[in-house]
């Protein structure tokens, strides 16, 4: 069934003009609300206009007050000038804005200054200040930028940052990986923010410095550095660009990449972003020669400053029926020069859906690449994965139970490269951009034009797949507690059933005898893995003193979307910073996750217990307790979710 779709897509959609709008999107410095960013928008309108689409700009007030949803939106930034020159013990250019846009940090404030630098270990943590005075002087650090602006700037009065650090990936990459890498950093102000400066050097240039600081300091001398930067502040816009093939119906599919990220960024995302316009280009071409037929519901195709974005856009728009969404982000990677794997990210378990399985059923079409000597089968030439919702991007807001478009997301992980100057156009592969842009407009043109006899054969394809995760779930609890297994059994069930009536939402075919079928199912398998018994409360004896508490709060959403702290950093106390911050040390590889998907959950009847544990089933984490009570006690008190009691 969907055979034809997608063959019909691989000889019209064209990889050298994927990338020929991935050359020209580069070009363009994508600060969000940002004079590049604007160019940009304007750029690629006209070329998904010239693809035959209908196309808009839609605009929305950017002036560091309004706000959509709980995030606030900041005033338009153009910096034409910035420099950073060490002036002694000798005169040497650190880092120029005019040939490298990165080595400015993303909304400086404006300065002319010339001050002592001072280095930082990382500049994290309250101790690191007590034994070194930064009050008026520029420090170094390869730690995290929010942080040491909270401590060294805000607290302790320096002038500015020099940053010589980079965003670890586990395992993967650090500093060090790619030593000559100047990496993106940006701030975000919110107000009664003391504005600063800051520049970003490379890891082998900060070693440098920090080691020639070192050597002045043993003589009794000290460094110095000034510091320029021309730039300004006024209200703006964000800017949503929107192409549109309308359908027999008002219900629509979107796609969606983010347009936003500094010069070059070309994997990350102007790789997204172009093959967002060729996917477009591709279904309007077909459409229009009758190759494919009109659509029943319309196809949206939307660029957007990443969340902030896609958040004005849904918060300004009062009627939207988008039944289903898929997220393009970092496409294009070269995998054997930036070291990643093509993922299909699942949406999160509080919107199960069948837009998933949909998507893998695609990519197995388009696996044929190679066959063994013997020619009896086939198989990929390239690395790909299915993984579970992270989060991060505008998928991240489509997915939200409040928003309610099931939106999985298309990008390659990790990338040695990301977030640095280094995400350069030699790092694209053309197969790579029609790989994704194949899958994703076969996946968004199936849900749009899915008839009865289309829905009724996802739905087989749906139930299949269910059955093989339900055997695949059970084998690796094999063996595990059986009274952790007996809890997970009722949240097993509801995903499964849940995955099944996302399907309702085409309001076709009849879903009893399949859910039927998968209930039989069920039983019979627990049954045979001695898995059968009903599930069972835990008591409460057996609860730690945090669960114990969260069984007896209510949690609720105040705002659409997930929360973001970051937009209300200036309602924390300086004891909440302090505990945010050593939350995510501790809880390091699912801080940026876990709370998301626990506010996915918060539907005002479930106690935080039972979303702890649903949380800990979908992430394969233990003892979260903790974290959730003590980062939603913080968001309690200013404002970005509300408690209530439950019972006892």
């Amino acid at each position: 069934m969907v055979s034809d779709i997608v063959r019909t897509i691989c000889a019209e959609f064209s990889p050298a003009n994927a990338k020929r709008v991935l050359t020209e999107i580069i070009q363009h410095h994508r600060v969000q609300v940002s004079p590049g960013f604007r160019d940009a928008a304007q750029r690629t309108a006209e070329m998904l206009k010239n693809g035959g689409l209908k196309t808009e700009i839609f605009s929305f007030p950017s002036d560091g007050k309004t706000h959509y949803f709980s995030y606030l939106s900041p005033e338009e930034w153009h910096a034409t000038e910035a420099s950073l020159w060490l002036t002694r013990p000798k005169r040497e250019k650190l880092a120029d804005y005019s040939a490298e846009r990165l080595s400015l940090i993303q909304r400086s404030a404006p300065c002319r200054t010339e001050a002592q630098i001072v280095v930082l270990q990382d500049g994290e943590e309250r101790s690191e200040y007590r034994n070194i005075d930064v009050a008026g002087k520029i420090v170094l650090t390869k730690g995290d930028l929010r942080r040491v602006y909270e401590l060294a700037v805000e607290a302790h009065g320096a002038l500015g940052i020099v940053y010589d650090g980079i965003r670890k990936v586990s395992g993967f990459r650090d500093r060090y990986t790619v030593p000559d890498a100047v990496a993106d950093a940006r701030f975000a102000w919110t107000p009664k923010d003391k504005r600063c400066f800051g520049f970003v050097i490379s890891a082998r240039n900060g070693e440098r410095l920090r080691a020639l600081i070192a050597e002045e300091t043993k003589r009794g001398r000290t460094c110095t550095a000034q510091a320029k930067v021309n730039a300004s502040f006024r209200e703006g816009e964000i800017q949503v660009v929107s192409g549109f093939i309308p359908g027999a119906t008002d219900e629509e599919v979107w796609l969606i990449a983010h347009l936003c990220h500094p010069e070059p960024s070309a994997n990350d995302n102007a790789s997204g972003a172009a093959t967002v316009v060729e996917s477009a280009r591709t279904l309007a071409s077909l459409i229009r020669t009758r190759k494919l037929p009109n659509p029943r519901r319309g196809l949206r195709f939307l660029l957007v400053p990443e969340i902030l974005g896609t958040c004005a856009y849904l918060a300004s728009r009062r009627k939207i029926k988008a039944i289903a969404g898929c997220n393009l982000d970092m496409v294009g990677q070269n995998q054997s020069l930036c070291g990643s794997s093509f993922l299909i990210e699942r949406t999160p378990h509080a919107s199960a859906s069948f837009t998933d399985i949909l998507l893998q059923r695609i990519q197995d079409e388009l696996m044929r690449e190679a066959t063994p000597f013997s020619g009896s089968a086939s198989y990929p030439l390239f690395r790909h994965a299915v993984t579970p919702f992270s989060g991060g991007s505008d998928h991240a807001v489509l997915s939200d139970p409040t928003i309610g478009i099931p939106s999985p997301m298309l990008i390659q992980w990790p990338d040695y490269y990301y977030h640095t100057n280094q995400d350069t156009l030699d790092k694209v592969d053309a197969k790579m951009l029609r790989l994704a842009g194949v899958m994703a407009s076969s996946y968004v043109y199936f849900v749009a034009h899915a008839d009865h006899a289309m829905v009724n054969w996802l739905v087989q394809q749906v139930v299949a797949h269910l059955k093989t995760e339900v055997i695949q779930f059970l084998r690796s609890r094999e063996g595990d507690d059986g009274r952790i297994v007996t809890r997970e059994i009722e949240i097993l069930r509801e995903l499964v059933l849940r995955t099944l009536d996302s399907l309702k939402s085409f309001e076709m075919g009849d879903l009893r005898q399949a859910r039927s079928d998968l209930r039989r199912f069920l039983a019979a398998e627990l049954k045979a893995s001695g898995r059968g018994e009903a599930p069972q409360k835990r008591k409460r004896s057996t609860l730690s003193p945090y669960e114990k508490r969260a069984s007896t709060l209510v949690p609720f959403r105040t705002f659409k979307a997930p929360a973001n702290v970051r937009s209300h950093r200036h309602l924390l106390t300086e004891r909440e910073k302090d505990a945010l911050h050593t939350l995510q040390k501790k809880y390091s590889k699912v801080f940026s996750q876990a709370p998301v998907l626990a506010q996915y959950w918060m539907d005002g009847k479930r106690s935080l217990l039972e979303i702890t544990e649903l949380i800990e089933f979908e992430t394969s984490s233990k003892d979260m307790a903790p974290l959730f009570m003590q980062y939603f006690k913080i968001l309690t008190r200013i404002g970005l979710i509300g408690m209530k009691a439950g019972p006892r």
